[in-house]
């Protein structure tokens, strides 16, 4: 009989953009099926719980099969980290009356935290722990020995792939219906569980199993705070190798839990619930870094000059013998970095988010990509962006291969030094930028952001507020289009363009099936990322391309799109090719006449081209 609302809040701003605020509110409505028929009746010792299973490591785990688009560096052996094998996590604030201020653990497990108002934070934090197995020290999962595919070579330089750490802080507890105020006891139980355990799947979840429901009541929703949190179980046991921890007690990783209660909710009592999920640690840049002086001082054998992790403004040596405790303090300090994210998402809510929050300028409201003969054409509205009063530019961001890899910025206009003027067309709010670096063929993935001028941070005055990158992300990758012609090699003087023969013999010298043949296993020499990618450069926009099997059976059509003409080695009823020699054949569909060339062909002129697929 209990209907709840949630309200989800994130904030468009780089400060706040590694918080998620869930607001929930419970009443006891007495609804108890579908068709919203009533029971009213007072229910008594009610508990809300959560449970989380966390797995901070997945750059630098294996994320599915051995394909080139996913090449991480942790072995097969120990791959269950990406399902959270060897992590840890740590409660905080259980004990209001008796907090801890420091730690005798490496990682500062069993350290409360206190928010800015002094007041001492409850939720949990959890992070990458340590895993015997790895036969290195694993803390930010190094990477050591970096696994090749396809040819390429292993990349070992130690970069971090798991640096980060996740957390929760509670915001808000009702004390009761009837009184709205904090009740800094809740959450009232804060345990972990096997997440395989028979409780944690979908299904063990059966509502009219009243032993399994009792069972699930008692030991982990209303059992209290008296056992150690996971990550101080872990330490007492294993001396912190929380991979260990899950191999001794057969378990697949644990799962942080948190319950609410108990409650009294009499028919149309409220109860309102508030946390925020937040992430924070060392960087990517930062961590790929740190990595690699680690690597160089532990298997170069080098003296390494470095940022002293206790004294951030000083520097010290390290070399093989100090270098993993030197690495590890560094991941360590991600604990801090949380911490200051709680503090910021419980003055985000307490604030009324953006009433004291300043807010970045709004980002571009219409974005287009083009892919074209000359690079990747970029046009964006930015009407929204400047019209906030402290706008300063936009700034354009690249990824290459994978939409989620990392993006590099390639473009700054701005109004200070001018730039921003050089990119507007004519004199509208609409901007133009063309990027003629990617390589042809290959794919690549943008966003636009709009910064102001720095002196409305709160947190890093000085520093741009920029819009978030996920308003105008591309999830299509853009690339180069092949121009009709090689213009350097073709002389167009040597062709009788009123000839169907000639037309014939031009459209052979400018069609290019590439590669030729495809070797699905040989990325090196293919697109990165889409081993599967054929690409037919050279043909003149409306000819259409028929594939067929060497003894004639119709496979598909290769239409022009936005990536050209390419093909990613399907039929039309999308089964995958096997190897063997195929046919292309080109036809014109309409005349097509390109001016900065001279070439011209008519409906109707027609070629035919084999190539070869290797699997």
């Amino acid at each position: 009989g209990i209907t709840f609302t949630r309200k989800v809040y994130a904030v468009s701003q780089q400060n706040y953009d590694n918080i998620h605020i869930s607001e929930y509110e419970f009443e006891n409505t007495g609804i108890y099926d579908q068709a919203g028929n009533v029971y009213s009746q007072t229910l008594e010792d009610v508990y809300f719980h959560w449970q989380w299973r966390d797995a901070v490591a997945q750059e630098g785990c294996w994320n599915g099969t051995y394909t080139a688009t996913h090449r991480h560096w942790i072995s097969t052996s120990v791959r269950d980290v990406r399902w959270g094998y060897s992590m840890m996590s740590d409660v905080i604030g259980e004990d209001q009356d008796n907090p801890t201020t420091t730690s005798v653990y490496e990682d500062n497990t069993g350290k409360d935290a206190q928010d800015d108002a002094g007041n001492w934070m409850r939720g949990y934090v959890a992070w990458m722990g340590k895993w015997s197995d790895f036969g290195y020290d694993n803390i930010g999962s190094p990477n050591v020995v970096g696994i090749s595919h396809n040819g390429l070579p292993a990349i070992n330089d130690g970069r971090l792939g798991a640096a980060q750490y996740k957390g929760l802080v509670v915001i808000h507890a009702d004390t009761s219906p009837s009184d709205a105020t904090d009740d800094k006891n809740q959450p009232s139980s804060q345990n972990y569980i096997n997440s395989n355990h028979s409780y944690t799947n979908t299904a063990g979840l059966d509502q009219y199993d009243a032993n399994g429901m009792e069972q699930k009541y008692i030991r982990y929703m209303s059992n209290g705070n008296d056992n150690n949190s996971l990550a101080e179980t872990v330490w007492q046991t294993q001396e912190g190798d929380a991979g260990a921890f899950s191999a001794a007690t057969y378990a697949a990783g644990y799962s942080q839990m948190l319950a609410f209660g108990p409650y009294t909710l009499a028919p149309g009592d409220k109860i309102k619930i508030v946390w925020a999920e937040c992430a924070n640690g060392v960087g990517h840049d930062r961590g790929y870094e740190i990595g690699r002086q680690w690597y160089k001082a532990k298997y170069d054998g080098k003296s390494v000059t470095v940022v002293d992790p206790d004294n951030p403004s000083s520097t010290m040596v390290i070399t093989a013998d100090n270098c993993d405790e030197w690495k590890d303090a560094m991941v360590y300090s991600g604990r801090d970095s949380l911490m200051n994210t709680f503090r910021h998402a419980i003055n985000l809510y307490n604030g009324d988010f953006y009433s004291t929050i300043p807010e970045a300028p709004q980002p571009p409201q219409k974005v287009e990509i083009f892919s074209t003969e000359d690079g990747v054409k970029i046009n964006w509205d930015g009407s929204s962006s400047i019209a906030a009063s402290k706008f300063e530019g936009f700034k354009v961001y690249r990824a290459f291969i994978e939409k989620d890899s990392t993006y590099r910025e390639i473009l700054d206009c701005n109004v200070s030094d001018g730039s921003l003027e050089d990119y507007r067309v004519e004199s509208t709010n609409e901007f133009e930028f063309v990027d003629s670096e990617p390589l042809r063929g290959q794919n690549y993935y943008y966003y636009i952001t709009a910064y102001d001028d720095g002196s409305q941070n709160m947190i890093e005055y000085g520093v741009p507020l920029e819009s978030s990158p996920f308003y105008t992300r591309t999830n299509k990758g853009a690339t180069v289009k092949s121009p009709p012609a090689p213009n350097e090699k073709l002389n167009i003087n040597d062709f009788d363009l009123n000839d169907p023969s000639d037309r014939k013999k031009l459209m052979n010298f400018l069609v290019k099936i590439v590669p030729n043949p495809i070797n699905v296993r040989n990325e090196q020499i293919q697109y990165v990322g889409n081993v599967n990618k054929l690409l037919f450069a050279g043909v003149p926009s409306g000819c259409k391309i028929q594939i067929f099997t060497e003894r004639g059976d119709y496979v598909t059509d290769v239409e022009e799109s936005e990536a050209g003409y390419a093909w990613f080695l399907t039929t039309e009823w999308q089964q995958i090719l096997v190897s063997g020699v195929y046919i292309a054949r080109f036809v014109m569909e309409e005349d097509f006449e390109d001016a900065k060339t001279g070439v011209k062909f008519d409906t109707g002129d027609t070629i035919i081209k084999k190539f070869i697929i290797i699997r």
